[in-house]
């Protein structure tokens, strides 16, 4: 018996720049020409790795915004992704935009109670020719 695993990819691009991104939304990888940017490249089981965590100030628990627990709706649009969730009682709204050069997020927070949270963003770094 063969299985056929094969992901379907949603593609975004601007210049040399291009972003590839799984179904869930999560970033699959992030190519540069030829040059894969990010390290470890997304699955369904465990996402990806690259995130915005949201911190509480309160008792110092964070949450990974871009992921299938928080999420309620993914949205992919010429220029990027648009992410919106829930976590406790704070709505977001995430947009990843991709530029020729680079990428930027920009995150919203709304709440009906006040909140002391931060944000923290890591991104998994690994420079590969994939020629």
């Amino acid at each position: 018996m063969t299985l056929h695993n094969t992901l379907k990819l949603h593609e975004i691009k601007q210049g040399d720049l291009t972003l590839r991104t799984l179904p869930s939304g999560e970033v699959f990888d992030i190519m540069y020409q030829h040059i894969q940017i990010n390290l470890i490249q997304a699955n369904i089981i465990d996402g990806q790795h690259a995130n915005i965590y949201l911190r509480f100030q309160d008792n110092y628990r964070y949450v990974s915004l871009i992921n299938q627990k928080t999420l309620t709706d993914v949205y992919t649009f010429e220029q990027g992704v648009i992410y919106q969730g829930l976590v406790e009682d704070i709505n977001y709204t995430i947009q990843m935009t991709l530029h020729e050069q680079g990428w930027t997020y920009d995150v919203t927070l709304t709440s009906a109670k006040p909140h002391e949270v931060q944000l923290y963003y890591g991104q998994d770094i690994g420079i590969q020719d994939i020629n």
